[in-house]
């Protein structure tokens, strides 16, 4: 993850976290300690950002916000043989039934 949106994005998907460390540490050794910390802060800004966009009050909701696959992400998966359509409509809500029951 490069930063908010890419963290978003991979939430929405259905995963359960972000790693970051690779900017961040990229930033740290760059800036410091104050070039990590707005890189962050500037992650942090992206996400709750997205999180108003989709009409998210926390970031898990995103797994329940409706998603579109395009440009890309769509290309890649088409080309490993994977048909986004199966996963939007039919992989994604069973994981997000499973999430509901198992809390």
């Amino acid at each position: 993850m490069r930063n908010g949106l890419d963290a978003a994005r991979g939430i929405a998907l259905g995963a359960d976290m972000a790693g970051v460390a690779l900017p961040v540490l990229r930033a740290l050794i760059n800036n410091g300690e104050e070039g990590a910390r707005r890189l962050l802060e500037s992650m942090i800004y992206q996400v709750k950002t997205i999180l108003f966009m989709t009409g998210a009050r926390r970031v898990e909701e995103l797994w329940s916000r409706p998603i579109t696959i395009h440009g890309r992400l769509l290309d890649e998966a088409e080309a490993r043989g994977i048909d986004p359509r199966k996963y939007i409509y039919q992989v994604r809500p069973n994981t997000l039934l499973w999430r509901m029951r198992n809390g």
